[in-house]
């Protein structure tokens, strides 16, 4: 398990899976993925400099000036702020020996997907 799945998961959060092959299983997040990439690299940009900034101002757009159905069609800053949660610090450097266990779906190995934001 990875430090930041470890940390995930003493966190109680849970990571879940779809099907390989069967993104209709998760249709708001590929919808998002589809207008990512219809908004930012449609044209690409000359370099990967200027493609980050690109991803960084279409984010900044997407979670904070586009309105939330969710929301009232308001924005999400219009309803919550953001703000560090209170005892449960940053991601450890090093964790301990993880005294879980996953199983391992080799299928799944080759098709992973890393979602980040920037500090």
């Amino acid at each position: 398990m990875s430090r930041l799945g470890a940390w995930f998961a003493r966190l109680g959060i849970l990571h879940e899976r779809i099907e390989p092959g069967c993104p209709q299983q998760n249709g708001r997040h590929e919808r998002m993925h589809r207008t990512l990439k219809a908004e930012t690299t449609r044209p690409a940009a000359r370099t990967l400099l200027g493609q980050q900034e690109r991803f960084d101002a279409w984010r900044s757009c997407f979670n904070e000036e586009r309105p939330h159905e969710a929301l009232g069609v308001e924005p999400q800053p219009a309803r919550t702020s953001l703000r560090r949660a209170s005892g449960r610090g940053e991601c450890p450097a090093r964790l301990p020996p993880a005294d879980m266990t996953r199983p391992v779906w080799k299928e799944a190995l080759s098709r992973s997907i890393g979602v980040g934001a920037s500090a």
